[in-house]
């Protein structure tokens, strides 16, 4: 798929940016470049459907929120989880957050 061909997915949360890096949310996996603006969080929402994800950090410093723990993940540090673990993520420190997140079955 060819960069300008990427589709953003809007939020509530101005400061929150997903773009698709797959053709569409009908196949088996999804993939997303995640973008959150330093300092900001994003609150996680039940997903309508039990799914596996994992995000990669490629730029800034990421805390995810996943059950009762906190994971702080700088860049090349991944994790895997079940989505409905999620409780939601902030962008630590000065730098913007920029991470390859991938979801199976694809649900948002």
């Amino acid at each position: 798929m060819r960069a300008n061909a990427h589709k953003l997915l809007s939020f509530p949360n101005p400061h929150l940016q997903y773009e698709l890096l797959t053709e569409d949310l009908s196949r088996q996996m999804a993939g997303f470049l995640v973008r959150l603006k330093a300092g900001e969080s994003h609150t996680a929402q039940q997903l309508y459907k039990n799914t596996e994800e994992m995000m990669y950090v490629l730029q800034g410093k990421l805390e995810i929120r996943i059950s009762e723990n906190a994971y702080v993940l700088e860049p090349g540090d991944s994790i895997y989880y079940e989505g409905a673990s999620l409780n939601g993520f902030t962008a630590l420190g000065d730098e913007d957050l920029a991470a390859l997140c991938m979801i199976t079955p694809p649900a948002l």
